[in-house]
């Protein structure tokens, strides 16, 4: 008697909307425009402002990760057209692509937390040294900006198989990505405005790596398990803040039920109970 209504609850939870698509044009103002105040604030010698505006952006090209994340699932938008687009713009900013992300996070889904999980390596790769683990943590810790870009590329790189389609936009998602990056950095370097590059977009970047890491570790490291149940970790903060952050994250932190049910909006996603 309780299966019928379960399945049409569950049922019901799998159909896709524009809330996140609506919201990542929100966070996307909020973004650039955190940016420019830290900027001008810097200019003027409010030094305190930009630095507590660091942690804003940091948060906000957090919050644009899960974006990128819910455009790889086809979740972010109805339409399939504006959650490609979407989802190629996050991903240039971000230096991954979503053709990329796609790649290596949907092995993440099938091999979670075995060898074949290209997400999390070298930590899945049973021939991975120690030392060489020590390192590769430290530095997705510290520079996790620059280092979880080259472990995306680098699934892309080693996979044995990818059909013409997905090599084809590989290609070009990859190239539209320098091309973007030559053009921010070069316009950057002819008007000599570096001081405006590290103070409104690299060093907010390097918090957003160390976000993403610490998140990602939380999720999988230390566990032992072979199942989802066993192989992830939702940690639900009740707090005021706890919701909040929740909220923004796209419920993002509700990570066990999302690796159940991968095709479910994580807007939809209930939280968990006390």
């Amino acid at each position: 008697a309780l299966a019928a209504p379960m399945h049409n609850e569950l049922q019901s939870l799998h159909e896709k909307n524009s809330i996140a698509f609506h919201r990542a044009g929100i966070y996307a103002v909020l973004f650039f425009a955190s940016i420019i105040w830290a900027i001008v604030s810097w200019e003027f010698g409010y030094w305190p402002i930009s630095i507590a505006l660091w942690l804003v952006i940091g948060h906000l090209g957090h919050v644009n990760l899960f974006v990128l994340h819910e455009a790889s699932h086809y979740l972010l938008h109805p339409n399939r057209f504006l959650n490609e687009m979407q989802g190629i713009v996050v991903g240039t900013f971000s230096l991954v692509p979503l053709s990329s992300y796609r790649h290596v996070h949907g092995h993440h889904h099938v091999y979670l937390a075995q060898e074949g999980d290209i997400e999390l390596w070298p930590y899945t790769d049973p021939k991975a040294s120690r030392p060489f683990r020590t390192f590769a943590a430290f530095m997705e810790l510290v520079l996790g900006y620059i280092w979880t870009p080259a472990v995306f590329l680098r699934g892309c790189i080693t996979a044995k198989k990818l059909a013409p389609g997905v090599k084809t936009r590989l290609f070009l998602e990859y190239g539209l990505c320098l091309a973007a990056w030559g053009v921010i950095l070069g316009v950057t370097a002819y008007f000599d405005k570096w001081t405006w590059f590290f103070v409104g977009f690299l060093i907010p970047s390097l918090l957003t790596g160390m976000m993403q890491t610490a998140r990602r570790f939380i999720e999988h490291m230390g566990l032992y398990g072979d199942t989802v149940d066993t192989t992830t970790r939702t940690v639900a903060d009740h707090s005021l803040l706890g919701r909040f952050i929740s909220f923004t994250i796209l419920n993002g932190d509700i990570h066990g039920p999302h690796h159940l049910h991968a095709k479910v909006p994580q807007s939809n996603l209930p939280a968990p109970l006390e």
